[in-house]
Protein backbone atom coordinates (compact mmCIF):
# COMPACT_ATOMS: atom_id res chain seq x y z
CA UNK A 1 0.00 0.00 0.00
CA UNK A 2 2.80 2.38 0.85
CA UNK A 3 4.45 1.85 -2.54
CA UNK A 4 1.16 2.51 -4.36
CA UNK A 5 0.57 5.65 -2.31
CA UNK A 6 4.08 6.78 -3.20
CA UNK A 7 3.82 6.35 -6.99
CA UNK A 8 0.13 7.02 -7.59
CA UNK A 9 0.24 10.85 -7.47
CA UNK A 10 2.82 10.95 -10.29
CA UNK A 11 0.84 8.42 -12.33
CA UNK A 12 -2.29 10.52 -11.91
CA UNK A 13 -0.42 13.66 -12.94
CA UNK A 14 0.85 11.88 -16.11
CA UNK A 15 -2.48 10.18 -16.80
CA UNK A 16 -0.63 6.90 -17.29
CA UNK A 17 0.89 4.10 -15.26
CA UNK A 18 0.72 0.46 -14.30
CA UNK A 19 0.36 -1.17 -10.89
CA UNK A 20 0.74 -4.94 -10.66
CA UNK A 21 0.10 -6.57 -7.28
CA UNK A 22 0.85 -10.18 -6.40
CA UNK A 23 -1.00 -12.51 -4.04
CA UNK A 24 -1.11 -16.21 -3.35
CA UNK A 25 -3.78 -18.81 -3.93
CA UNK A 26 -5.26 -18.43 -0.44
CA UNK A 27 -6.46 -14.95 -1.47
CA UNK A 28 -8.95 -16.73 -3.73
CA UNK A 29 -9.51 -20.20 -2.25
CA UNK A 30 -10.26 -20.22 1.50
CA UNK A 31 -7.90 -22.67 3.20
CA UNK A 32 -8.14 -23.18 6.97
CA UNK A 33 -4.45 -24.12 7.16
CA UNK A 34 -3.56 -20.78 5.50
CA UNK A 35 -6.28 -18.63 7.06
CA UNK A 36 -3.93 -16.01 8.49
CA UNK A 37 -2.03 -15.40 5.25
CA UNK A 38 -5.19 -15.81 3.17
CA UNK A 39 -6.82 -12.98 5.05
CA UNK A 40 -3.75 -10.81 4.49
CA UNK A 41 -3.67 -11.61 0.76
CA UNK A 42 -7.38 -11.27 0.08
CA UNK A 43 -7.27 -7.57 0.97
CA UNK A 44 -4.67 -6.53 -1.64
CA UNK A 45 -6.37 -8.72 -4.27
CA UNK A 46 -9.72 -7.03 -3.62
CA UNK A 47 -8.01 -3.63 -3.54
CA UNK A 48 -6.38 -4.29 -6.94
CA UNK A 49 -9.79 -5.07 -8.46
CA UNK A 50 -11.25 -1.89 -6.95
CA UNK A 51 -8.30 0.23 -8.12
CA UNK A 52 -8.60 -1.24 -11.62
CA UNK A 53 -12.18 0.04 -11.79
CA UNK A 54 -11.41 3.40 -10.20
CA UNK A 55 -8.16 4.29 -11.94
CA UNK A 56 -8.79 2.86 -15.42
CA UNK A 57 -10.63 5.97 -16.63
CA UNK A 58 -7.57 8.01 -15.57
CA UNK A 59 -5.27 5.94 -17.81
CA UNK A 60 -3.80 3.90 -14.95
CA UNK A 61 -3.85 0.14 -15.32
CA UNK A 62 -4.06 -2.04 -12.21
CA UNK A 63 -3.80 -5.80 -12.25
CA UNK A 64 -3.18 -8.62 -9.82
CA UNK A 65 -1.33 -11.89 -10.24
CA UNK A 66 -2.47 -14.80 -8.09
CA UNK A 67 0.16 -17.49 -7.67
CA UNK A 68 -1.50 -20.89 -7.21
CA UNK A 69 1.62 -23.00 -7.62
CA UNK A 70 5.09 -23.50 -6.28
CA UNK A 71 7.53 -21.38 -8.27
CA UNK A 72 10.08 -23.81 -9.70
CA UNK A 73 12.59 -23.25 -12.50
CA UNK A 74 11.78 -25.41 -15.50
CA UNK A 75 8.22 -26.13 -14.35
CA UNK A 76 6.24 -24.66 -17.23
CA UNK A 77 3.92 -21.81 -16.28
CA UNK A 78 5.37 -21.68 -12.74
CA UNK A 79 8.91 -21.15 -14.02
CA UNK A 80 10.15 -17.71 -12.84
CA UNK A 81 10.87 -16.61 -16.42
CA UNK A 82 7.41 -17.73 -17.58
CA UNK A 83 5.86 -15.77 -14.72
CA UNK A 84 7.84 -12.72 -15.78
CA UNK A 85 6.47 -13.09 -19.31
CA UNK A 86 2.92 -13.12 -17.90
CA UNK A 87 3.59 -9.92 -15.93
CA UNK A 88 5.01 -8.24 -19.01
CA UNK A 89 2.04 -9.32 -21.12
CA UNK A 90 -0.32 -7.80 -18.56
CA UNK A 91 1.69 -4.58 -18.65
CA UNK A 92 1.56 -4.44 -22.45
CA UNK A 93 -2.07 -5.45 -22.94
CA UNK A 94 -3.55 -3.60 -19.92
CA UNK A 95 -7.00 -5.17 -20.05
CA UNK A 96 -7.06 -8.18 -17.69
CA UNK A 97 -7.60 -7.43 -14.04
CA UNK A 98 -6.24 -10.77 -12.89
CA UNK A 99 -3.88 -13.49 -14.03
CA UNK A 100 -3.84 -16.82 -12.21
CA UNK A 101 -0.69 -18.89 -12.35
CA UNK A 102 -1.37 -22.50 -11.44
CA UNK A 103 -4.50 -24.52 -10.91
CA UNK A 104 -7.12 -23.17 -8.49
CA UNK A 105 -9.11 -26.41 -8.82
CA UNK A 106 -6.14 -28.51 -7.74
CA UNK A 107 -5.61 -26.31 -4.71
CA UNK A 108 -9.32 -26.48 -3.85
CA UNK A 109 -9.09 -30.30 -4.03
CA UNK A 110 -6.12 -30.19 -1.63
CA UNK A 111 -8.11 -28.01 0.78
CA UNK A 112 -11.11 -30.33 0.53
CA UNK A 113 -8.90 -33.35 1.17
CA UNK A 114 -7.20 -31.78 4.19
CA UNK A 115 -10.48 -30.54 5.64
CA UNK A 116 -12.07 -33.95 5.01
CA UNK A 117 -9.18 -35.69 6.78
CA UNK A 118 -9.49 -33.28 9.70
CA UNK A 119 -13.25 -33.89 9.89
CA UNK A 120 -12.76 -37.67 9.69
CA UNK A 121 -10.16 -37.53 12.45
CA UNK A 122 -12.38 -35.35 14.63
CA UNK A 123 -15.34 -37.64 13.99
CA UNK A 124 -13.29 -40.71 14.91
CA UNK A 125 -12.20 -39.10 18.15
CA UNK A 126 -15.78 -38.21 19.03
CA UNK A 127 -17.01 -41.73 18.23
CA UNK A 128 -14.53 -43.32 20.62
CA UNK A 129 -15.51 -41.18 23.61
Amino acid sequence: MAAVQHVLPEMRARGDGTLLLTTGVSSTVPAPFLANVGMAMAGPRNWAHALHTELGPEGIYVGTVTIASSIVPGSGEADPDAIGVRYYAMYQQRHRTEEIIGDLGAFQALVDQRVGVALDTAGSADATQ
